[in-house]
């Protein structure tokens, strides 16, 4: 008999779908990632990944550009309410154009991770690399295609575009363009209307038929910008995954060298890969902490994937909990270490962002400490190493809930 708390079993492996064009008809050389024009950090000169100096350097980074000390105004009726500080910054670190791929995210439950990973995805939104967000069980991969249909993002227009029908259920309104940049409000929708919207958004942002042998068909991607030549299409598919799938056959490769799976596919390259279907993925797991847990019958997919993730090149890699040591102090280590990667430099400086529920009496921290990069003070720090977290604390000006840790080499 299966365990209610434990992980939910494998899904069928997605199957590439066969339709007419041939080879001729792919993008053979992927386009370069376009610069965004709206990212303000500056990151020339940054040092290594994991050296003593990389926090202090990303602080003034992440000072030089505003992060977590912009001034918001009155916001209109309906208006997207702004990231706080913390999703802010992880938006920031996790770009195209930052140096920073891989980082584990300790961010307590109730601090709006489910957000930012929608804000992270949508950075790369251009990128053609297969987005691959993994999720403990069914009914959370389910909330968070809700969650997309919630808040602004790329995704949720291209999803708009090809479903108007759709969005102007989800959005109350029948021009949903109107409501592009507000969060939707979901409430008034029946259970049954949900599950048919976030089934229909999976199926759109699949992008079936889109793709074959991992190149995009050039004839659907003409068709979209003739249909909507104000709007753009992703580079990648996107799919939630169970943590059992994707440890599990849709980590298979056929034996010809090529992923099982029609989502690893995309931007798979054999001579690059060391025969690992995640290398050239972005990944973004939640509830990161069921990577090493030991209580569930799944145990040999969830090592197969520990090992599949910590190899992987060229990829995207972040992993979000609000309980990284469920148990042992060791875990949290374990789990950094996997989220790192087996290429990773010894030092973990930028490897980790972490925002601990402080009491009152901390929240008047200066803002020197984001501008300088100082250290807490030393009975703190040393209750941080107890349990294998402690770190440098980067928080924004006058606001006491933005605290990024790394654990120093």
């Amino acid at each position: 008999m299966s365990d209610a708390s434990d992980l939910d079993g494998e899904e069928e492996v997605d199957r590439e779908v066969e339709v007419l064009g041939g080879l001729k008809d792919l993008i053979i050389s992927q386009e370069p990632v376009p610069l965004d024009p709206s990212y303000t950090g500056n990151w020339e000169g940054a040092p290594d990944l994991g050296s003593p100096g990389f926090n202090r350097f990303a602080a003034r980074v992440m000072w030089n550009a505003k992060i977590g000390r912009k001034l918001k105004g009155r916001r209109a009726e309906g208006e997207c309410p702004p990231l706080q500080p913390h999703q802010e910054a992880v938006a920031f670190m996790l770009h195209p154009q930052s140096p920073i791929s891989r980082m584990l995210v300790d961010h307590p439950t109730g601090s709006g991770k489910t957000r930012e990973m929608i804000c992270v995805l949508d950075n790369y939104f251009l990128d053609p690399r297969p987005k691959v967000p993994i999720f403990p069980k069914e009914p959370v991969c389910r909330n968070f295609y809700m969650e997309l249909l919630r808040w602004p993002s790329r995704y949720r227009d291209f999803f708009a575009c090809l479903r108007p029908q759709d969005a102007a259920k989800a959005s109350g309104c029948a021009d949903w363009r109107s409501r592009r940049r507000l969060r939707w409000d979901l409430a008034d929708l029946s259970g049954v209307v949900m599950h048919e919207l976030c089934y229909n958004m999976r199926e759109v942002l699949e992008m079936k038929g889109w793709f074959f042998m991992g190149r995009m068909r050039r004839s659907r991607r003409e068709a979209f910008r003739t249909r909507f030549p104000d709007e753009v299409a992703p580079a990648a598919p996107l799919r939630a995954l169970r943590y059992t799938s994707a440890g599990g056959r849709h980590a298979d490769l056929r034996p010809d060298g090529w992923p099982v799976s029609a989502l690893l596919k995309v931007a798979f390259d054999r001579a690059q890969a060391a025969g690992n279907a995640y290398s050239n993925k972005v990944v973004i797991m939640d509830e990161v902490h069921n990577l090493v847990r030991l209580q569930t019958q799944y145990g040999e997919q969830l090592a197969r994937l520990r090992n599949l993730l910590s190899t992987a090149r060229g990829s995207v890699l972040v992993g979000f909990t609000g309980t990284p040591i469920l148990n042992e102090a060791s875990e949290g280590r374990q789990l950094l270490d996997i989220v790192k990667g087996a290429f990773a430099p010894p030092g973990d400086g930028g490897f980790l962002s972490s925002f601990p529920m402080r009491p009152a009496a901390w929240r008047d921290l200066s803002s020197s400490i984001l501008r300088d990069g100082r250290s807490l003070p030393q009975q703190r720090l040393a209750s941080f190493r107890t349990l294998a977290t402690a770190a440098l604390v980067h928080t924004g000006s006058g606001v006491c809930n933005l605290c990024v840790q790394r654990i120093p080499a």
